[in-house]
């Protein structure tokens, strides 16, 4: 039947209201939608931009939505404005979109302004924003990053004064620039516009009515590569640079400290390790949170309490991170069968609650389901390096799915991987070797031999050796040397001395050249009695020979405050 309903879905919880679409097909990806509109965002009307799935059991799935707005400067009477909408007066609303010409980018026609005063204060009146202007910008299909934006106006006849505009149709033209029908105070209008590359840079001139007056306010294009920060627990740092083999177009940097739970990363612990990475051009955050929570908890923790400690940490991540940061949690792969820690192998609550902690921050986060990966549930011994962390192959499973392809934005998108055929050894991060500079060459010396030149002498290379005079009691009451200890053990406190396995089988757990080893840990310790948490930076020296609530010696934890490489 010609026209029947294949599907229907409504996104207003998710996104708000939908006012056009485009739809993409692109070589070597998934088909997609790319909708825009305007809805809530803490209480603001913005403008919104989702991309929709349309392929297979995802399709109609909103894969990401993301809220635009808060547009400073302009021209006439706008000139000075450097607020960006605090009293929430200011409505930023879409309807148009269109493609780019090189199909990476879409183009929004929106309008930005004061929709009314009533029942507000005098001063809403006085805000040169209750007149409308038009709002047009550019994102990246990929991740809806801001490419370029600008705000127009029609000009009046009275001088420093322009009256209301709205961009609300937007076409693409053939040679690549764009064309919108602007809803003008005196009827209808079109604004012709060059393509990105030749359009020149805005100039703040004179304009005779009745003209569209563009206001300058542009942002830079961002720099060639694309990151993704990881943060969390052991989860994450056990992966290494796994993700940057499975996904395509992508930078990682490593930021996982295992051990950790959500009241570790605070705005703290968070700020630090997001200002180490500020330079990176960094679109997404792949976070891996709520474990420990659970396991620490004897898997006992309701779903309500730990959707809310995972949505502390996400709320924490969205207010530090660069604006427009996507945020991504993938579920855990379930235990094996030697899990040992509860009596209990189902993870459903932990997995349940990271989904509904996702859910509260739809507008930045995405939530990857994990079932089946690792070989399913419990799972197989040949994706995991122990009962709970993955192996190079478990990561492979959660990375090469089509919902973590696309919630990442990997392009091309990468699916068709057999995991059970890459390495077991998760990646490292290669690092690049100058090159040595060719060693000067002597000029001849007249009527003399040239003396012998001794070959340089070998520098001798400090070796990378385990303690092996160190036993750890890690389960079970036996005590074990490095050489008989697993790598995934390395994160592992000794029950009883509270000794860290790490600090002293340097060969096993690949330490030796890691400039972080002498140095505190990002996390905090907890005081045995009063349950307090306290950072390395916050203890004296006198508390190093001290144990925490965890049976965590400080020593082996505040590294650099108690001089441990120096002992």
């Amino acid at each position: 039947l010609q026209g029947a309903k294949k599907w229907s879905k409504t996104y207003g919880d998710q996104f708000g209201e939908v006012t056009d679409l485009v739809f993409f097909d692109i070589s070597g990806q998934i088909p997609f939608l790319m909708i825009s509109g305007h809805g809530g965002n803490n209480g603001e009307i913005y403008g919104r931009l989702g991309k929709i799935s349309m392929s297979g059991s995802n399709e109609g799935n909103l894969l990401w939505a993301k809220s635009y707005g808060g547009v400073v400067g302009g021209k006439a009477q706008f000139k000075g404005i450097t607020d960006q909408n605090p009293s929430k007066w200011v409505y930023h609303e879409c309807w148009g979109i269109a493609p780019s010409a090189d199909g990476k980018n879409v183009v929004l026609g929106c309008g930005a302004g004061i929709e009314g005063c009533d029942g507000r204060p005098n001063a809403c009146k006085k805000d040169k924003r209750v007149v409308w202007r038009s709002y047009i910008f550019s994102a990246s299909i990929s991740d809806g990053t801001v490419l370029w934006q600008r705000l127009d106006s029609f000009d009046d006849i009275n001088a420093n004064n322009v009256a209301d505009s709205a961009s609300e149709f937007i076409v693409p033209t053939s040679d690549g620039g764009f064309l919108s029908t602007n809803d003008e105070n005196c009827g209808v209008g079109i604004l012709r516009l060059e393509p990105p590359d030749q359009a020149p840079a805005p100039v703040p001139v004179p304009v005779p009515s009745p003209v569209l007056v563009p206001s300058p306010v542009t942002v830079p294009t961002p720099a060639v590569g694309e990151f993704i920060v990881h943060l969390g627990d052991s989860f994450s740092s056990f992966s290494g640079y796994s993700l940057e083999t499975f996904c395509a177009g992508k930078n990682v940097v490593n930021q996982g400290i295992g051990g950790t739970d959500t009241s570790d990363w605070d705005n703290g612990l968070i700020t630090e390790k997001l200002d180490e990475v500020k330079n990176d051009p960094y679109t997404h955050v792949l976070l891996a949170i709520g474990g420990n929570d659970y396991l620490n908890s004897g898997c006992t923790i309701s779903k309500n309490k730990l959707t809310q400690n995972i949505d502390k940490v996400i709320k924490r991540v969205i207010n530090i991170a660069k604006k427009g940061t996507s945020i991504v949690m993938i579920g855990y792969c379930a235990p094996t069968t030697e899990f040992d820690e509860c009596d209990t192998f189902d993870v459903a609550t932990l997995s349940d609650a990271i989904e509904a902690a996702v859910a509260l921050n739809a507008a930045s986060a995405t939530y990857v389901d994990s079932t089946g990966a690792c070989g399913g549930s419990p799972s197989k011994a040949a994706y995991m390096v122990d009962a709970i962390h993955a192996n190079n192959r478990g990561y492979c499973t959660l990375y090469t799915t089509l919902d973590a392809q696309e919630a990442l934005a990997c392009s091309p998108i990468k699916t068709e991987v057999d995991c059970k055929k890459v390495s077991k050894n998760v990646p490292k991060k290669p690092t690049p070797v100058a090159p040595s500079a060719p060693a000067p060459i002597p000029a001849p010396v007249p009527n003399s031999t040239p003396a012998p030149v001794p070959a340089p002498a070998p520098v001798p290379q400090p070796e990378c050796e385990d303690n092996d005079k160190m036993k750890f009691n890690l389960k079970g009451g036996k005590k074990r040397k490095c050489s008989q200890l697993k790598k995934s053990e390395c994160s592992k406190w000794d029950k009883k001395k509270g000794y860290l396995v790490s600090n002293y089988c340097l060969k096993l757990c690949d330490t030796c050249s890691d400039p972080k080893k002498c140095k505190d840990f990002g996390g905090k310790l907890i005081e045995k009695e009063t349950k307090d948490k306290f950072k390395c930076k916050d203890i004296d020296e006198e508390f190093c020979e001290d144990k925490d609530k965890k049976k965590r010696l400080v020593r082996e934890f505040c590294r650099g405050l108690c001089n441990f490489c120096e002992e």
